[in-house]
């Protein structure tokens, strides 16, 4: 009876041992499998990673430099005006200097006397003719606006000249409002219109 379990044991052992795997059984790795579809898809992945970050670097660089020269530039114009206002200050004594030796301009008649005082007499001619302004109130005169606007008085004749409501004349001009320069004297000019002699004088 015991030989009979035994073999019945022995047959239950051997038959376990052919249901087990093997070393011969193990599955072996296949090394020339090609590499899994993941692998290549996370390496385009960091690729296309590289592209964008190469192409975002190489447009913000020109960018950059462009803002530093615009950052710069208002210096150099600052550093520009600076020169100007030293430069404005440094001509400014001189045209100071200018200015006040210089008499200003004045409005109304410019009186240009090629005599001096000493040389005038003490009565003049003058003094014997009303003045257009008298006479035009009076009535006697009927003639528009007239003003010495300059009046140049010299020992000779030739070199006396006046301006008439900026019209030049000389002596024994006809003036574009009618009255005839008789004389140009120290005090202005005489004038006639329709037999009447009346002085223009000097403002």
């Amino acid at each position: 009876m015991s030989f009979i379990l035994d073999a019945l044991k022995k047959s239950e052992t051997e038959r376990q041992q052919q249901n087990a795997p093997g070393f011969a059984t193990i599955p072996q790795h296949d090394n020339g499998r090609a590499p899994s579809k993941w692998i290549w898809l996370v390496f385009g992945l960091l690729g296309i990673n590289l592209i964008v970050l190469a192409g975002i670097y190489l447009w913000s660089e020109p960018q950059s430099t462009e803002t530093v020269s615009v950052a710069i530039q208002p210096t150099s114009e600052s550093a520009t005006f600076s020169d100007m206002v030293s430069e404005a200050k440094r001509v400014q004594p001189d045209t100071t200097e200018t200015d006040i030796s210089t008499p200003s301009a004045q409005t109304g008649s410019a009186t240009i006397n090629g005599t001096s005082n000493d040389e005038l007499p003490s009565g003049s001619v003058s003094d014997a003719f009303d003045t257009f302004n008298v006479l035009r109130a009076k009535g006697v005169l009927v003639l528009p606006d007239m003003h010495l606007d300059i009046h140049v008085f010299a020992g000779a004749p030739a070199d006396r000249f006046i301006f008439v409501n900026m019209s030049k004349y000389k002596e024994n001009a006809v003036l574009n409002e009618g009255p005839r320069v008789v004389e140009i004297t120290p005090e202005g000019v005489i004038l006639e219109h329709q037999n009447t002699t009346f002085l223009l004088p000097r403002q």
